[in-house]
């Protein structure tokens, strides 16, 4: 079952493709059960991660820097992820998700303005 769309095979996404996919993601950062939702959840927060860096110089230049910060927590926050679906994260994956959706709703907000 298919959960994300493939932004990164496209190069980038729009704006409303890429707060669908944080809709998306938020809703399954809720309640992931196994280790194949896990990485899941990584390819998806890899995809909103690529599609948001193609959409960086759209961002108005007060926000900008914000906007590459949050990219930069989310770029992190996925390879913790990543550790966690491998059962190598030290912190568990509880704290990465809880982590990752205060950012992809930051990420979600600088979208929307």
């Amino acid at each position: 079952m298919p959960c994300f769309t493939g932004l990164s095979s496209g190069g980038g996404g729009d704006r409303e493709s890429l707060l669908s996919l944080s809709d998306s993601l938020e809703a399954r950062l809720a309640a992931p059960s196994s280790a194949k939702d896990l990485r899941r959840l990584h390819d998806g927060v890899s995809d909103l991660h690529s599609g948001c860096v193609a959409l960086i110089d759209s961002v108005p230049a007060t926000g900008r820097f914000r906007f590459r910060s949050l990219l930069n927590r989310l770029d992190e926050q996925a390879r913790e992820l990543d550790l966690a679906a491998a059962g190598r994260g030290g912190g568990g994956a509880d704290k990465v998700l809880g982590d990752l959706r205060g950012t992809v709703k930051e990420v979600a907000a600088v979208l929307r303005r």
